[in-house]
C-alpha cells in the first residue's frame, strides 16, 4: 500500500514539475495574450444580435470568436491551472511547515516577480492598439476598400489636380497618316488618326485657338501643307512670323508644281502695292478702311466725308498709288489751297505708307494678287505686330485676298484656303462679313487667336465686338482648341462641346468612432448628372500640341497634333536681279 502511495506521488510530483516549468514563462505569455485581445476587441458581445445578424460581416464574427476563445483561455489559466497546481504540489508535497504550501507560494511569488509585468504590458498594448486603430488604421483601410470597391456609378468629376499632366503630348510623323480626299489633324486617346472630309474642309471655315507655343502654328502647318497638295491655293497672313511655315509651304509648292510668293511687308525686296490691285470700288474700299475714313457715328464724321468727297474727286485722275494720291493732295483745289489741309488724315497716312518702300513698287511692279489667284499661286505674307504702319497694311492685303477672290471666282481654278493668324490684330469688317459669304466663292478660311477675349477686345475700337464675336463663332464650324489661358475661354470651349448624362455618387454618408476615427458607411447614394462632354479643368490642363477638336455631325474629342519637318535651308525668295548686281558694285567699290 505504501509503495502504491509512493508510486503516486512521484507521478504526480514529475506532472507538478513539468506544469510549472512550463508556465515559466508560457503561463505568463499566454494569460498576456488574452488580455491583450480582449483589450483590442473588447469583451462584448459574446454572440450575434439576431436584430444585426444581416449587418455582421464576416469581421464581426471573427471577433466574436476570438473573444470567446480569449474569455475560456482565461477562466482556465487562473481559474484552473493555478488552483489545480497548488492542491497538487500540496498533495506531493504535503502541507507541513516549509513544505507543499510554502513551496508554492514561493514560487509562484518568484515568477510574479520576474514575469509579471507581462499581464498590464499585454493589456496596456492592446489597448493602445485598440485605439490606434480606431483612430488611424480604420480611416485607411475605410479609404482603401473605397479603392477596391466595384462601382455602378460610371463617371468621376473632374478634378484639376488628377488633370494637370494627364493628357501629354505625342510625338508622330503625320505624313505617315495622309489619306487621299480628306485632310489630317492628328491623333486620338487610341492613337487612331482623326481626319476632316476634303469636303468638310473645303466648304466651312476652321478656328484654331491656344496660347502661343501650344500648338496653333503646328497643325496650321499639318493643314496648308495637305491643302497644297490637294491642289489649293493657299493664303497665309503671318503677323509674327513663323519659323517654319513658309519654308513647309514652300516645300509642299515644289512637290505640287505651284508656284510659291513670298512677301514681306516690311522688306523692300518683296513689293506690293496696297491700293492699285481689284475694281476700282473695290480700291477706294480698302484705302477708306485702312485710313480710318468710314464713319463711326461720332463728331467726326462730318470731316472724314468730305475727305472721302476729296478721294472721289482726284482718284479719276491720280490714279490710286500712293505717291500718284500724294501728288494730287498736294495740288491747290478750288478755293487756292493745297488739298491736303482739307484731306489731313488721308493725307497723312499716305505720308507714312509712302515712307516704306515695300508698299510702294515702281508702275506696274510688285506683286499683284489677283494675277496670283487667277494662275493657283501660293502666297506667303509676313508682317508685323509692332509697326503700326505695316499691320495696316497687312489688313489691306487680307481686304484685297477676299476681294479679288469673290471677283476673280469665275477664272479661278483652285480652291482657295486663307489662313490668318492673330486675329486679334487682323480682323476687321470686311473679314467678318466675308466669313458668312465667302465660302461660295470657292474659299474657306482658317483663322487663328489665343483666347476668346481676343474677339472681345479686338485691336481695332470702331468694330462692333459683339458682331465680330458672333460671326466668327457661328461662321466657323470646324474648331481646334488648345489650352485655355483663362477660365471665360475653358468654360466657353467646355460650353461648346454639349453635355451628356452619367451616374455618379451624389452623396456618402460616414461615421466616427468613440476615438476619433472617420470611416465610411456602406450606404452611397447615386444620382444621374448632365456634365459637359469637355470639362473647363481638361481645357486648363492640356499639355502642348494637345487640343480638342470640334467638327459637325461628330462629339468634340481630344486630339494630338504634331509638327512636320521642315528644312530651313531652303530659300524662300531671290532677290530682283537689278537688286542683286546693285548690291554687289556696292560691294566690290567698298
Amino acid at each position: 500500500m505504501n509503495g502504491l502511495q509512493d508510486a503516486l506521488n512521484g507521478t504526480v510530483s514529475q506532472a507538478v514539475i513539468a506544469a510549472m516549468r512550463w508556465s515559466t514563462p508560457w503561463w505568463w505569455v499566454c494569460t498576456a495574450l488574452a488580455l491583450t485581445t480582449l483589450a483590442l476587441i473588447n469583451v462584448l458581445p459574446w454572440r450575434v444580435p439576431p436584430a444585426k445578424e444581416a449587418e455582421y460581416g464576416i469581421w464581426e464574427v471573427l471577433k466574436i470568436a476570438l473573444r470567446r476563445v480569449a474569455v475560456y483561455a482565461l477562466v482556465a489559466l487562473v481559474l484552473i491551472f493555478w488552483p489545480g497546481m497548488y492542491f497538487a504540489t500540496v498533495a506531493a508535497l504535503g502541507n507541513a511547515p516549509g513544505q507543499g504550501h510554502v513551496w508554492f507560494v514561493d514560487y509562484v511569488s518568484r515568477q510574479a516577480w520576474r514575469w509579471g509585468w507581462l499581464l498590464p504590458a499585454g493589456m496596456l498594448l492592446g489597448w493602445t492598439a485598440r485605439v490606434a486603430s480606431a483612430r488611424y488604421l480604420t480611416p485607411q483601410m475605410s479609404r482603401l476598400v473605397q479603392r477596391l470597391v466595384v462601382r455602378q456609378e460610371d463617371h468621376k468629376q473632374s478634378d484639376i489636380r488628377n488633370e494637370v499632366g494627364r493628357l501629354k503630348a505625342r510625338d508622330f510623323d503625320p505624313r505617315r497618316h495622309r489619306r487621299d480626299g480628306q485632310v489630317f489633324i492628328g491623333l486620338d486617346n487610341g492613337g487612331k488618326p482623326m481626319f476632316l472630309s476634303g469636303e468638310t474642309f473645303r466648304a466651312t471655315h476652321m478656328q484654331i485657338v491656344g496660347p502661343t507655343r501650344f500648338g496653333k502654328g503646328v497643325v496650321l502647318g499639318v493643314m496648308l501643307e495637305q491643302a497644297i497638295e490637294q491642289g489649293h491655293s493657299v493664303v497665309y497672313i503671318d503677323p509674327k512670323a513663323d519659323a517654319f511655315i513658309p519654308y513647309i509651304m514652300a516645300e509642299a509648292c515644289e512637290r505640287a508644281g505651284q508656284r510659291f510668293i513670298y512677301i514681306d511687308l516690311g522688306n523692300e525686296d518683296t513689293r506690293w502695292a496696297p491700293f492699285e490691285g481689284g475694281a476700282p470700288r473695290d480700291r477706294r474700299s480698302r484705302l477708306c478702311a485702312c485710313f480710318g475714313l468710314n464713319n463711326t457715328g461720332d463728331g467726326s464724321d462730318f470731316y472724314k466725308s468730305r475727305e472721302r468727297a476729296i478721294l472721289d474727286t482726284i482718284m479719276p485722275r491720280s490714279g490710286t498709288s500712293i505717291a500718284g494720291l500724294r501728288a494730287a493732295l498736294e495740288q491747290r483745289g478750288d478755293d487756292g489751297k493745297p488739298l491736303k489741309e482739307s484731306a489731313s488724315r488721308l493725307y497723312d497716312n499716305l505720308v507714312e505708307f509712302g515712307m516704306l518702300p515695300s508698299l510702294n513698287p515702281k508702275k506696274g511692279g510688285g506683286n499683284k494678287i489677283g494675277e496670283a489667284l487667277k494662275a493657283g499661286a501660293t502666297i506667303y505674307v509676313r508682317g508685323s505686330l509692332d509697326d503700326p504702319t505695316i499691320r495696316r497694311a497687312t489688313q489691306a492685303f487680307v481686304t484685297e485676298v477676299i476681294q479679288e477672290a469673290r471677283r476673280l471666282a469665275p477664272e479661278r481654278t483652285r480652291q482657295l484656303t486663307l489662313a490668318i493668324d492673330e486675329l486679334k490684330f487682323m480682323i476687321s469688317q470686311e473679314v467678318s462679313d466675308a466669313l458668312a459669304t465667302i465660302a461660295g466663292f470657292k474659299v474657306n478660311m482658317v483663322l487663328l487667336h489665343q483666347s476668346i477675349h481676343d474677339l472681345r477686345s479686338p485691336e481695332d475700337r470702331t468694330l462692333n465686338v459683339q458682331a465680330i464675336e458672333s460671326g466668327v463663332l457661328v461662321n466657323c464650324q470646324v474648331k481646334l482648341l488648345y489650352r485655355a489661358s483663362d477660365p471665360e475661354t475653358a468654360e466657353w470651349a467646355s460650353l461648346l462641346s454639349g453635355t451628356k448624362i452619367v451616374r455618379v455618387t451624389k452623396s456618402a454618408s460616414v461615421e466616427y468612432n468613440r476615438f476619433g476615427g472617420e470611416a465610411y458607411t456602406p450606404k452611397r447614394m447615386l444620382s444621374d448628372l448632365e456634365v459637359p462632354v469637355i470639362s473647363p479643368n481638361e481645357m486648363l490642363s492640356l499639355s502642348p500640341r494637345v487640343g480638342v477638336l470640334y467638327a459637325p455631325e461628330r462629339l468634340a474629342e481630344v486630339v494630338y497634333t504634331c509638327f512636320v519637318k521642315a528644312d530651313t535651308s531652303r530659300v524662300l525668295y531671290r532677290k530682283p536681279v537689278a537688286k542683286a548686281a546693285e548690291e554687289n558694285a556696292t560691294d566690290a567699290a567698298a
